[in-house]
């Protein structure tokens, strides 16, 4: 170590506690939203079929390998993401000292080729999911393109710090062999090339290994920053939303109707209570907590809209942009929410604290036409 990678280090380590203090704070209050919404124990049970059908899907993409490029494409990047987790940490060490690697696995053939393998493949799928987008994207006539209405800087962002990670990978591993020597034709078939043009430097490898810290850093940030930043959170909450779904073999949610519920129990007609039982929903809170993660969830990736026949005759539904206009209501209501404004026993304390915003947006109907600021417009519901 010198005074130079030691100063690359502790800034690395700066930003990344405030990064994970963001991500946890963000964590908690969406946790809180959620338990804002109506209880549903159906879908916490059976474990084990449920596990299964998260394994299954993630794996082996049984959703989105129906959509050919984008499958495969998609797969490589969650790959990087979900085990490139390992070579994430261990930046934490490489800024301080570039020759710091895992105990017993870390100078592995099977393990440095992996390494390649992830962070080759990463730029390759990132690279094939930005073009997707921009080929795609709705500077076209809008109703054409399924990313019409989208959040554009926060899919640039993501896009962006997938990107640096890849390549900020590639290029601490490629300044390692050209700065200590070593790699192997078979395991580090695309480093070993780079490095033949990079120059020897310790202070070179420390600062690619802060550049990777700090990909990963602002990506924490942001979805601690950002609830509404679905195209970021689905990495995390996409498996949950996966293991919760109404089915729990993995079956599509179609067939008979779901039974009105009530605060988590089916409501009977005959024995119902109009004072305090809720039929329906008439605000976001009426919601199950199931629904609010599956608002969150949401990547914008417009795969529904595409597919709509109300949207695709002309009408105004997007199944999209009803989820988005949910999910934005939900997270700007969310003050009054978590101050107990909802559930008749305010916390007048915390009820004093909120914006003017958020108790606008708590009294926004969450059916209602322009004139009365409603979160969904009627003739958007009744297009379906």
């Amino acid at each position: 170590m010198s005074t130079a990678t030691i100063v690359l280090g502790i800034t690395g380590a700066i930003i990344t506690i405030v990064s994970w203090g963001y991500f946890f704070t963000g964590l908690t209050r969406m946790i809180r939203v959620f338990r804002a919404g109506q209880p549903d124990g159906s879908r916490l049970r059976p474990v084990l079929p449920r596990v299964r059908t998260v394994a299954v899907e993630v794996a082996a993409h049984t959703r989105m390998n129906k959509f050919r490029t984008v499958g495969w494409a998609h797969w490589l990047v969650m790959v990087g993401f979900l085990v490139g987790m390992v070579f994430y940490f261990e930046s934490y060490g490489e800024t301080f000292d570039p020759e710091f690697g895992w105990p017993i696995i870390g100078e592995t053939a099977g393990y440095r080729l992996l390494e390649e393998f992830l962070a080759v493949t990463t730029v390759v799928g990132i690279v094939a999911l930005i073009a997707i987008r921009q080929l795609n994207h709705p500077r076209r006539p809008e109703r054409l393109s399924r990313f019409g209405g989208s959040n554009f800087f926060a899919a640039y962002l993501i896009e962006l710090i997938v990107l640096a990670h890849g390549v900020s990978d590639m290029l601490l591993e490629a300044g390692k062999i050209a700065t200590y020597g070593g790699g192997r034709a078979w395991t580090d078939p695309i480093t070993m090339q780079l490095a033949r043009v990079m120059p020897a430097s310790v202070v070179m490898l420390s600062s690619l290994a802060l550049l990777k810290m700090i990909a990963g850093a602002a990506f924490l940030y942001v979805i601690g920053r950002y609830l509404t930043w679905g195209v970021a959170w689905h990495r995390i909450s996409a498996f949950f939303n996966i293991y919760f779904k109404r089915e729990d073999d993995g079956g599509v949610a179609l067939g008979a109707a779901k039974p009105m519920m009530s605060g988590g129990r089916v409501l009977e007609m005959e024995t119902a209570d109009p004072d305090t039982d809720t039929f329906g929903v008439g605000k976001v809170e009426d919601f199950t907590w199931k629904a609010l993660l599956d608002f969150t969830t949401c990547t914008e990736c417009g795969r529904c809209q595409s597919q709509c026949p109300a949207w695709n005759t002309g009408k105004p539904l997007s199944p999209k942009l009803l989820i988005m206009s949910l999910r934005d209501h939900t997270y700007a209501k969310a003050p009054y929410l978590l101050a107990g404004g909802s559930e008749g026993k305010p916390n007048e304390r915390a009820l004093a604290k909120i914006s003017e915003a958020a108790r606008a947006e708590a009294e926004r109907p969450l059916v209602g036409g322009e004139d009365v600021g409603g979160v969904i417009d009627p003739e958007v519901l009744w297009s379906c």
